[in-house]
């Protein structure tokens, strides 16, 4: 049809009838939602002289008329902005000093990083060819700027953004989808996505665009080019919320190496038979529940918890334990997430007579030798990983417990039906940055006859004192500095409280630390802290103690299939490797062929697929899946920013040989390391692990 023909109302109709079979067959779930979706809100305006049509809103204009000319013309100036050969000014290749850790996966990109250029100093952007790797469409509208776009240019990957579901309804009318996604769908390594608003709150499609780019690494974020139709602020202000959380992204990658070290743990726990607490909301309690981190300001309001000491419950989160006992007070519970065997050499610092009386509220990754300095250990396992999957678990499961101990402590007391929570020392940043925890803490003084106070206080100058740190707004009013995984940590807790809202706006949580602004817990003077724990009291008198709530949630879990289902997640994880290795025996020639290879790989490190003689993916397969997905993830990121930072293909090719190779290396060796570790109990590395930091080298063969 010529651009100057009129289109008539039976041709839209047909149209539409077109598309909706088209995502039938490839998008089954846009088909789902809108194969009889009325339109309310929209209509579209065909008009009966012009070759053009427009879209109104709630009566108004969107195009004034020309949404096709307008479309064009878009498209237009995006070239016009986007010229080929231009260097794309974003995030840095990773660096050799990002990869310290002496263990299998990390010493693995090490190596890979030591044959490639380094681009730590020298980067100046990433030379781009005549193709876009990845576009970004915020808002779709009636589509005529995409269809407009990828007749024009070369576009590898594409995510489509729509805020509104009934605009994108309205596209369904005006666009062949079929030919623009078949510009994808039919070329080896072209992908497009869908991410369309339903529930259009702005805090919603935030977190619906945000959770769609994620799955998009390693094209986002470095490669990610938005194209904002109709100079959206709404879009653009989405889009600018989700770059400032990129440290959230970045900080939730994990490795195969810290994976390990968790299913490792997890393995002993299981095999001693551990009692577990069961995640069973019995009722709904209101004695007040205070969490304890090991923030700065709480050496100023240790005093407050000391008066109320014998009124409230108290639990410590992390390394916020030591700063309660050197200030002779005991916490009732003491949560614990973090993995690694310093957990067990800061406790057994402490020593085992001041941890008595004490019950530990450990994650099932904890390291196996830690429960032992405890009178009274309770395992969880956190819902967002694939253990209570893997392992029969789901019971005990936990939603929003990451990263810190501080998330895992409120997110457990308040699943379980506890409504009043004070948290202290929970500043997420800090003003001096020779302060950055309680003096009390193991980051409070340096003790030289303690090697783990040592490592942590060296550890801590380098990240707090020469680290690169951000501002975020303080609760005085002004600023104070944080840290990426301060950052992340503070996100959760704003998004548990979110969370938890929506189902029970009884929940109140109060800010009693004097660092962060914490969205949705308001900041707690000093001088009311005792105060409104008493009106809290006066109203649950009648209520069970919380020490009792817990203790009539605990279990022992045995799992006698366990050796079994560890062997499965072993031969599951060398099939992934196996799939990997295939892909990556593709013909790498030039920068438009790393970024083709992308899409095929993001998808291998995600998906989950149904093994033959089953109607559905086993739990096992999950396991192995988390187990690589963190490693894949930064291996991905090395190929492609490093390729794409090359100044032409010929140095692009050079650099992907070398990479591909480093790639296949790791996953050939995979199998054998996971053996050697997990299911072989017979070569003692399993058990070496439990008293090995990730600062120490591996015993086990690498490949």
């Amino acid at each position: 049809m010529r651009p100057d023909q009129q289109e008539t109302a039976e041709s839209f109709l047909r149209r539409k009838a077109k598309n909706l079979e088209f995502f039938k067959r490839r998008f089954p779930a846009i088909h789902k939602h809108y194969g009889n979706l009325l339109m309310k809100r929209v209509e579209l305006v065909v008009s009966p002289v012009e070759s053009d049509v427009d879209l109104q809103v709630e009566g108004r204009s969107l195009y004034q008329g020309r949404a096709k000319a307008t479309g064009l013309r878009e498209a237009e100036m995006f070239l016009a902005d986007n010229e080929p050969y231009q260097k794309l000014k974003t995030f840095r290749p990773p660096s050799v000093s990002g990869y310290n850790y002496p263990r299998f996966a990390s010493r693995s990109i090490r190596h890979c990083l030591e044959m490639l250029p380094d681009r730590e100093k020298e980067f100046a952007g990433y030379p781009m060819g005549n193709f876009f790797p990845f576009i970004v469409f915020l808002g779709c509208g009636l589509g005529y700027q995409i269809e407009a776009l990828v007749e024009r240019a070369d576009v590898v990957n594409a995510l489509v953004f729509e805020p509104d579901e009934e605009k994108f309804a309205a596209s369904l009318f005006t666009v062949d989808w079929e030919s623009i996604c078949d510009r994808f769908l039919s070329r080896k390594g072209y992908d497009i996505r869908f991410a369309i608003g339903v529930d259009a709150t702005e805090r919603n499609l935030k977190e619906l665009l945000e959770r769609n780019l994620n799955k998009r690494v390693p094209l986002h974020p470095a490669m990610t080019i938005y194209f904002n139709h109709q100079a959206c602020n709404i879009n653009r202000s989405i889009a600018e919320e989700i770059r400032k959380d990129l440290p959230t992204l970045f900080a939730s990658w994990g490795n195969y190496d810290d994976e390990m070290k968790r299913l490792n743990n997890t393995a002993f726990n299981l095999r001693a038979g551990s009692k577990f607490l069961r995640n069973s909301v019995t009722g709904s309690f209101h004695k007040p529940v205070v969490i304890a981190g090991s923030g700065p300001s709480i050496d100023d309001r240790l005093p407050l918890i000391r008066e109320c000491r014998d009124t409230i419950t108290l639990v410590s989160a992390g390394t916020g334990l030591k700063a309660l006992i050197n200030n002779g007070v005991t916490p009732d519970f003491h949560v614990e997430l973090d993995p690694d065997y310093l957990i067990y050499q800061l406790l057994n610092d402490i020593g085992r007579d001041k941890l008595k009386g004490i019950t530990l509220i450990a994650v099932n990754e904890i390291n196996a030798l830690v429960p032992g300095l405890f009178d009274e250990v309770v395992l969880y396992a956190k819902r967002d990983n694939p253990a209570p999957k893997g392992f029969r678990l789901e019971q005990y499961a936990f939603e929003h417990c990451n990263p810190t101990c501080t998330n895992a402590a409120f997110a457990i007391f308040q699943q379980l039906g506890f409504r009043n929570f004070f948290l202290f020392g929970t500043d997420y940043g800090f003003k001096d940055r020779t302060k950055h925890h309680a003096s009390g803490s193991v980051y409070g003084s340096r003790d030289e006859s303690s090697e783990v106070s040592v490592l942590l206080n060296d550890l801590a100058r380098k990240n707090f004192l020469e680290g690169k740190l951000i501002e975020v707004d303080a609760v005085d009013g002004g600023k104070i500095f944080t840290r990426s995984d301060y950052f992340t940590a503070m996100r959760s807790v704003e998004n548990l409280l979110h969370w938890a809202r929506e189902r029970d706006d009884d929940i109140q949580v109060w800010n009693c630390a004097d660092g962060a602004v914490i969205s949705g817990a308001p900041w707690l003077a000093p001088d009311n802290f005792a105060g409104t724990i008493g009106r809290i009291l006066d109203g649950a008198v009648s209520e069970p103690a919380p020490e009792s709530v817990i203790a009539g949630l605990v279990e022992v879990h045995h799992d006698p299939e366990l050796e079994q289902r560890l062997a499965k997640v072993g031969t599951f994880l060398s099939g992934r490797a196996d799939n990997l290795r295939r892909i990556l025996r593709s013909s790498l020639r030039g920068k438009k062929d790393v970024v083709r290879l992308m899409a095929p790989l993001i998808d291998a490190s995600q998906i989950v697929e149904t093994p033959k003689g089953f109607n559905v993916p086993q739990p096992e397969q999950y396991v192995a899946q988390h187990l690589l997905r963190g490693t894949l993830m930064h291996y991905m990121t090395v190929g492609l920013y490093h390729s794409m930072a090359a100044a032409d293909d010929s140095g692009a090719t050079v650099v992907a040989a070398h990479w591909s190779k480093a790639f296949a290396g790791f996953l050939e060796a995979v199998p054998a390391h996971y053996a050697s570790v997990i299911t072989d109990q017979s070569t003692g590395e399993g058990r070496r692990w439990l008293e090995m930091t990730i600062h120490d080298p591996e015993t086990v063969v690498e490949g």
